[in-house]
């Protein structure tokens, strides 16, 4: 039973794209820079390998858009509404602030 289940999920799963990589077309999720949302927040950095960003010190998605590094963070629901940042290490993880303010 567990084995038809599993092979349905795949069926599914591969039908509907869930099973392959994200198409390169696919965009970023809107802003919402509100506790439950998303802020996408720009920076400059060299080029090649993603830079690591976290916030509450937690890894968040890094990608490349025209030439520029963007930070997708996700904003918790417990998140208080206020000034928030998200922050870019650098080899010696001291890095830099990216500031940004969630509405309630």
């Amino acid at each position: 039973m567990r084995a038809m289940f599993a092979a349905l999920l795949t069926l599914c799963g591969a039908s509907r794209g869930w099973a392959q990589a994200p198409a390169p077309d696919a965009g970023l999720p809107q802003a919402e820079l509100v506790p439950g949302g998303v802020a996408i927040l720009p920076f400059d950095a060299p080029g090649g390998k993603p830079p690591r960003v976290t916030f509450n010190d937690r890894r968040v998605l890094v990608v490349r858009e025209q030439g520029r590094w963007l930070a997708v963070v996700g904003i918790p629901l417990t998140q208080t509404p206020g000034p928030a940042s998200a922050r870019v290490h650098d080899e010696s993880n001291a890095g830099a602030a990216l500031r940004f303010e969630v509405a309630d």
